[in-house]
């Protein structure tokens, strides 16, 4: 919605206004690879709204200079093209009864404005200034998309790029983004202090991916029901110093997840969750003795560690014999496996026996028969693994 004010007051609305690019009359100032969706219907409102300027700058004559439009304090190709194009505009009014100048000095009025985030999109504020007293004449409303195109526009003459407040803020712990599995979401981070939250409620077991992507190096934590101290966090686990977290949920929990710039950067990048297949562990729950799952020797049990505490518990039954059983665990994670006989008493224990952080364990079957068998991820990850069980003579 475009608005004109005089004296600080609403005037009639008689033009509509939308950006001013500059396309046709300065060519080389879009940024690489940035181009408008429709450049005459740029061109068109670029002739709209220098004839709502022209009309008061006719009505008050005399020498005239174009300023800046200044975002967050700092110029802008967006700003750099308003101007240019309020400048080549204006200048080409016929009958105008003003001049442009190129220099401050000596204009007795100058259009200039600013470039402001007002959550749902960019507006901007064009101002017809008597230099005198600094009094306002005119302003000019032009409220923008925050579409792709205009935040390629958001950045600096030097290349950097200006950080705004996204469409989600003001979220936070109390009041987080509600997560739609599969959707990119656009944020940034517009200052040091900004943390960007999210939650999410599953209706099943599965496994969910949370990714970050862009040109912002992301830290990321995992917040499980109403706990204070992250479940999990990652850094680097995605590509490009994005932050990626594989994490099993389970139905009715509610997580959070907060996302930040590393070491406090701020910075534009995007988030999204992915929802895999539903969990079907068979063994849970098998926490703790009474609920340990029974298996046999030589089976391979596909199962899960579906929380960061989770335990798992197995028995196996042998007949007396004498022989020897080796466990082992495959699987990406780092596991822990510690034997108990059927007292209770740990008769053996192996982290790293096995490959790539997998824990192998080696020993005599108890002479009852009767082995208990405790599994744990030692970085408290969640994820699949494989246990296997092997009997020898």
């Amino acid at each position: 919605m475009n608005r004109f004010y005089k004296n600080g007051r609403p005037g009639k609305n008689r033009f509509p206004l939308a950006l001013l690019l500059f396309c046709v009359f300065t060519g080389g100032l879009y940024p690489q690879g940035v181009t408008p969706a429709s450049p005459a219907d740029t061109d068109r409102e670029s002739v709209n709204a220098a004839q709502t300027l022209a009309g008061t700058l006719n009505s008050l004559g005399g020498l005239i200079h174009i300023g800046d439009f200044a975002f967050n304090g700092e110029n802008t190709l967006l700003g750099i093209l308003w101007t240019a194009n309020l400048q080549k505009a204006l200048v080409n009014q016929e009958n105008k009864t003003y001049t442009i100048l190129e220099n401050p000095s000596p204009s007795v009025y100058t259009v200039r404005g600013e470039i402001i985030d007002v959550i749902t999109g960019i507006r901007l504020y064009t101002r017809i200034v008597k230099n005198e007293d600094s009094s306002i004449l005119l302003v000019i409303q032009t409220d923008l998309p925050k579409d792709e195109f205009i935040q390629g526009l958001l950045e600096s003459p030097g290349g950097g790029l200006a950080v705004f407040r996204d469409a989600f803020e003001d979220d936070s712990r109390e009041n987080p983004v509600t997560i739609n599995p599969g959707v990119w979401v656009s944020r940034s981070f517009h200052n040091e202090n900004d943390e960007d939250w999210f939650v999410y409620v599953p209706q099943e077991n599965h496994s969910l991916i949370l990714e970050t992507a862009g040109d912002t190096d992301t830290y990321m934590e995992l917040y499980e029901g109403g706990s204070g101290s992250p479940a999990y966090s990652n850094d680097d686990g995605g590509s490009n110093n994005n932050a990626k977290i594989e994490y099993q949920v389970r139905p009715g929990i509610r997580y959070l997840i907060k996302v930040r710039g590393y070491d406090r950067l701020t910075g534009r990048y995007r988030f999204r969750a992915l929802a895999g297949d539903p969990i079907n562990d068979s063994a849970e729950p098998n926490d703790n003795r009474e609920q340990a799952y029974a298996i046999t020797a030589g089976q391979n049990l596909e199962t899960y560690f579906i929380s960061p505490s989770d335990i798992d518990l197995y028995k196996l039954s042998f007949p007396p014999s004498g022989k020897t059983v080796t466990v082992y665990t495959e699987g990406s994670l780092d596991t822990l496996i510690t034997a108990y006989d059927s007292d209770g008493d740990e008769i053996g224990e192996d982290d790293d026996g096995g490959e790539s952080y997998n824990a192998r364990l080696t020993i005599d079957v108890p002479r009852d028969g009767i082995l208990f068998l405790m599994v744990r991820e030692l970085d408290h990850k969640t994820g699949g693994y494989i246990l296997k069980t092997e009997i020898h003579n």
